[in-house]
């Protein structure tokens, strides 16, 4: 994997879950929040994943 697509997979991820968190605050919806959530734990697993791969 080269570095461009991974710095640019994590940055559409992080987008992703930051619109989902802000839309499910204006229209108060539980699941839109618990998909965000779960696209910031995929966010977290990339930037591990990352981390061990520049070891």
């Amino acid at each position: 994997m080269k570095n461009n697509f991974l710095n640019l997979f994590t940055l559409i991820t992080y987008l992703i879950g930051f619109v989902l968190i802000i839309l499910s605050n204006i229209y108060k919806n539980i699941y839109l929040a618990k998909v965000a959530m779960g696209f910031y734990v995929l966010f977290g697993l990339i930037l591990i994943f990352a981390f061990w791969l520049k070891k």
